[in-house]
């Protein structure tokens, strides 16, 4: 199989701007800028043999204008017809998406539209200056399928006033739209925001790192048990400086801690379903997943020792498909007393 190489082409935020985000303004999305791009990364690049796609975030797509829209789109068509980029993902809020826009992504071949839902409650909705419904997401959802596109969901995780329970309702509302694909991001306080009004005024809390982590472990577990195919869980605006945020779960290795706290309770959840008390258990596991497993700095190594006692040995094997493993328990307490006994 191919790899799979993503890049990752920024739509910057207007004067209106997002409530998230700083009104810091950014070079207009053009074609000339974007050529550059494309052109310095196959220039550059050793993924010659990677599929590229090319995905849009930060402001909606389909906000952009129409002209723009089809100026881009018709370059990137040409990347395609020429076999250097495999498909395109373009990013849309729900309000932003017309019968036009429709149109003009069935012409230049755009195949996926990861949807700016945020959050399926009208209320939620409403505090960040969002009017919609999940009877319109719904429709639009329907629609876009319909017209033979594949669609993903990018939800927030700590927006103002939002509960678990909301996070976890909007994950079981946004399954039922049959994405192919889920963004999880979790609300940072950026400069000059609107959200950073509100903080300053005392009127958000913003979430600690592990609260953010927990939240969005439980979120991404939902849409596991529903197998979506792909889960993707990062902080937003990838590519801002740590120094544009005032509070919030900001952390470099954000994906790493939630994606090592999911791995922890799988392992720990095999742990003890043994039949026997555990000293030592080896796991075989695909090369791509070990850093996970062993958690940011090998924390989940160290909290299995520290907290249950048990030693874990985490073995690199090519041949385990990701997200797959085996475990096998390579020493109980008897058999550590039998050693003991033996040494004396």
């Amino acid at each position: 199989m191919r790899k799979l190489y993503i890049l990752p082409i920024q739509v910057p935020y207007t004067k209106e701007k997002n409530f998230f985000m700083s009104p810091i303004q950014e070079e207009p999305i053009t074609i000339q800028s974007i050529k550059k791009l494309l052109e310095y990364y196959f220039k550059n690049s050793k993924n010659e043999e990677a599929d590229i796609e090319v995905h849009f975030w930060g402001n909606s797509f389909a906000s952009l204008d129409k002209e723009k829209q089809k100026d881009i789109l018709q370059l990137l068509e040409e990347y395609q017809k020429q076999e250097k980029i495999k498909q395109v993902r373009i990013n849309a809020q729900i309000q932003d998406i017309s019968r036009e826009n429709i149109k003009i992504w069935k012409k230049y071949k755009v195949k996926e539209i990861s949807l700016q839902i945020f959050s399926t409650s009208t209320y939620l909705l409403e505090k960040i200056g969002i009017q919609d419904s999940i009877k319109h997401i719904q429709k639009v959802a329907k629609k876009l399928r319909w017209h033979g596109f594949t669609i993903g969901a990018e939800i927030l995780i700590g927006m103002p006033e939002s509960t678990k329970l909301d996070e976890q309702n909007t994950a079981k509302e946004i399954i039922k739209l049959k994405p192919h694909f889920v963004k999880i991001e979790p609300v940072v306080v950026e400069k000059q925001s609107e959200l950073e009004k509100r903080f300053q005024k005392e009127e958000y809390v913003a979430l600690s790192i592990v609260q953010a982590v927990e939240r969005c472990k439980e979120v991404a577990h939902i849409f596991n048990q529903n197998r979506i195919p792909e889960i993707k869980i990062t902080l937003p605006q990838e590519s801002k400086k740590e120094n544009n945020i005032i509070a919030g779960p900001y952390h470099p290795e954000f994906t790493m801690l939630v994606e090592g706290a999911m791995w922890y309770d799988v392992i720990l959840e095999k742990i003890k379903k043994m039949n026997t008390k555990v000293k030592e258990v080896e796991i075989k596991a695909n090369p791509e997943d070990v850093p996970n497993m062993l958690g940011y700095k090998n924390e989940n190594i160290e909290k299995l020792k520290e907290i249950y006692d048990v030693e874990v040995v985490i073995t690199p094997n090519k041949e385990m498909k990701k997200g797959r493993f085996e475990m096998a328990m390579t020493k109980t307490y008897d058999d550590m007393v039998e050693e003991i006994q033996s040494k004396k």
